[in-house]
């Protein structure tokens, strides 16, 4: 199993390069794209967001969407849980009613 991991996006709408920081974003999603074999998963393993406010949220998944292997999400110190099951909730891999973020998943085999 290949699995490209993200980290540290800390996406923030008001910081001055909250630019640079979606549009790194994008293009590591994009170079993930291209390569070769491609990953069976990708997982960003925390801080998505540096505010843990919903618009930023928004943009993450949003610009995430847009890979082609799966996309797992873990909560980092900065991530707000509610903020992360809202804007990840279609997912579909948070246990409902749960505070907790992390979750156990079974992928099928190569």
């Amino acid at each position: 199993m290949i699995i490209a991991q993200i980290s540290d996006t800390h996406i923030a709408l008001d910081s001055p390069d909250a630019d640079r920081r979606i549009r790194d974003l994008e293009l590591a999603i994009e170079d993930i794209n291209t390569l070769d074999p491609a990953p069976d998963v990708i997982v960003h393993t925390g801080d998505i967001a540096h505010n843990g406010q919903v618009d930023e949220y928004a943009l993450a998944a949003a610009t995430l969407a847009k890979a082609r292997p799966p996309v797992f999400v873990l909560a980092g110190n900065r991530d707000s849980r509610a903020g992360l099951r809202q804007a990840f909730s279609a997912y579909g891999y948070f246990l409902p009613g749960s505070d907790f973020i992390e979750r156990w998943i079974q992928l099928p085999s190569a």
